[in-house]
């Protein structure tokens, strides 16, 4: 252990490029404990989905911090904020998931702050997901191959499993909506509860002192209007008016391009992140 301690201390600096985990979960597991045991007080924290994860903040950045998470809600991400001692100043909530999600997974917080675990991984990094020897070894490893196989390969064949993808999501997102188009009553359900976990979020950290914002991340315009999400949308408008909290406007569909429907392609992504930067340097200045 003290070996492997040392090994990952010497060459930690120099796998930023392939941080990551084995899968989805992981990854967002990683991220939390990124921000659970930083150290730093950070003045912004961005809460969401795979959506919101497409704005990019600067690896440098000490005062913002993303910690949306993939298929994830930001209930979770603020749950962990509330439990955190250090509280940030803003906190930024994506609407597009926040009450659609079903109530939010327990496994993320037994895993985050399980007893003993919880406190060992402050001391001894070693025993966080990022740095199991499987995930830290491993996917350095995958990194290195992945990037020799891409140089040799032609770049039409690359492009053509990235259209494969795409229609391939297109055509889950088309069916997810008939389904929640004909299962309304259950998905009114969801967002109803959600709304009262999300009211008493909202009070808390109102007595901390935080200032809520919420933004809407662009989609496709097809898929902007579903059932769901205009119920979702006038329910969380009348939460927000009725707290008096801050808002960034969401802006044209039509100016954005997605990758599958839902998340923004790279292009998109640098689009939004300058505009969601300039929203947020308005809030610090009222």
């Amino acid at each position: 252990m003290i070996l492997y301690s040392i090994i990952v201390f010497v060459i930690n600096k120099y796998v930023i490029e392939f941080r990551g985990g084995q899968n989805m979960w992981q990854e967002n597991i990683i991220r939390m404990q990124d921000y659970v045991y930083s150290g730093e007080s950070y003045s912004n924290v961005l809460l969401g989905s795979s959506l919101t994860m497409r704005v990019i903040i600067d690896i440098n950045d000490k005062r913002t911090f993303n910690l949306a998470a993939g298929g994830g809600d930001p209930l979770i991400g603020l749950e962990i904020l509330k439990r955190t001692k250090q509280k940030p100043k803003y906190v930024f909530i994506e609407t597009n998931f926040v009450l659609t999600k079903e109530i939010h997974d327990q496994t993320y917080l037994n895993t985050l702050y399980m007893p003993g675990f919880y406190q060992a991984r402050k001391y001894m990094p070693i025993f966080r997901d990022q740095y199991q020897p499987v995930t830290f070894l491993g996917q350095g490893l995958l990194f290195i191959t992945k990037k020799a196989i891409n140089k040799n390969k032609p770049a039409h064949e690359d492009e053509r499993e990235k259209n494969a993808n795409v229609r391939k999501e297109l055509k889950l997102r088309t069916q997810k909506i008939k389904y929640e188009t004909g299962n309304f009553l259950d998905v009114k359900s969801t967002i109803d509860q959600n709304a009262l976990i999300l009211q008493d979020y909202i009070k808390y950290f109102q007595k901390e002192g935080v200032v809520l914002c919420f933004f809407e991340m662009p989609r496709d315009c097809d898929y902007l209007n579903d059932k769901g999400s205009i119920y979702s949308r006038g329910k969380l408008q009348k939460i927000i008016t009725a707290n008096s909290l801050a808002t960034i406007s969401l802006p044209a569909c039509e100016d954005y391009s997605t990758s599958d429907g839902l998340h923004l392609t790279d292009e998109s992504s640098k689009k939004y992140t300058a505009y969601f930067l300039k929203e947020m340097a308005k809030l610090h200045d009222m």
